[in-house]
């Protein structure tokens, strides 16, 4: 697959050959043909900053200059030292990732000055995010590269076509994984500021249905963001939920700005609770020391999602 995609991308020469920034690109130009329509929705999706972090040299060069080493555009997610890249590989993999995300960022900026020179910035309601981030064997990343839910013996998630071999050991969702972030740029706004109530990715269908005046599904989970927009108080959330799954194991978690807790139902394992302010690193279970803390994001986790813990089926 990785030959492939050598062959693919050979004859890039400048940035706009590699995908997002010439994703960008026909979404300026989709505006230049239709800014004068009374109303137009768009929406722009890039697969990137996705693995091959492969951006232009020149990006990668902005937090790894002269790096000579071996190349991993991809690498397989896990704990990077057990399976032979060092640390010095690991660093430039991180800025091979930093470099795609500045080529994102370009990019985005690129699109956001022609909404300015259009002269519609200011009637354009706009939201920014993302599906998910990735390990880089930071600081609280555990030494993991990539998202890395489990490992075998070898310290691989991906072990090729092989089954894993035992020991198996399984890892939380990192704040690295699951903090992402989410812009909400009004139509006519003309201040900053930052909102720290929790939001999850289910609010924006309701929140660009609240912008055109239509009410969401009753079944939405999510709720309308725009309130916070316009200064007005939303009840609090607890936690922010999340999961995911590879085969038949599942990973269940709550978090908040506070304590991060993960369990996989199920599997007999123990639950992992991270105290996000004083163990930044992120490696000290503190369930058994926080158990009224467990037992509340743990019911918060069952009301969202009673079948994955054995409850309504």
């Amino acid at each position: 697959m990785w030959h492939r995609c050598l062959m693919n991308r050979a004859a890039w020469r400048h940035e706009e050959d590699f995908f997002a920034p010439r994703t960008f690109k026909m979404a300026g130009e989709w505006l230049e043909r239709n800014y004068k329509r009374e109303d137009f929705f768009l929406w722009v999706e890039t697969f990137d900053p996705h693995e091959p972090w492969d951006p232009p040299q020149w990006y990668v060069d902005m937090y790894d200059p002269g790096y000579t080493g071996r190349f991993f555009g991809s690498p397989t997610y896990g704990v990077h030292k057990e399976y032979g890249i060092t640390d010095r590989e690991a660093k430039n993999i991180h800025a091979c990732y930093c470099g795609e995300v500045t080529m994102i960022d370009s990019a985005v900026g690129r699109l956001m000055h022609t909404l300015e020179k259009l002269d519609i910035l200011n009637e354009t309601n706009i939201v920014f995010t993302t599906d998910h981030g990735t390990c880089m064997s930071q600081e609280g990343d555990g030494g993991v590269i990539g998202k890395a839910l489990f490992v075998g013996a070898d310290g691989m998630m991906n072990s090729g076509t092989r089954k894993l071999e035992p020991p198996i050991r399984f890892f939380p969702m990192r704040t690295g994984i699951c903090r992402i972030p989410l812009f909400l740029h009004r139509a006519g706004q003309t201040r900053t500021r930052r909102i720290s109530r929790i939001a999850q990715p289910w609010d924006i269908t309701p929140t660009v249905l609240d912008l055109y005046g239509i009410a969401p599904a009753p079944e939405f989970y999510g709720e309308s963001l725009l309130p916070l927009t316009e200064g007005k108080r939303m009840k609090p959330r607890l936690c922010a939920l999340q999961g995911s799954e590879k085969g038949s194991q599942l990973i269940r978690q709550a978090a908040n700005a506070d304590w991060l807790l993960t369990e996989w139902p199920g599997s007999g394992l123990e639950p992992w609770l991270v105290d996000l302010k004083n163990n930044p690193k992120q490696d000290k279970n503190a369930a058994k020391k926080h158990p009224a803390v467990v037992k509340q994001l743990h019911e918060a986790m069952v009301r969202f999602d009673p079948r994955a813990f054995g409850a309504g089926a």
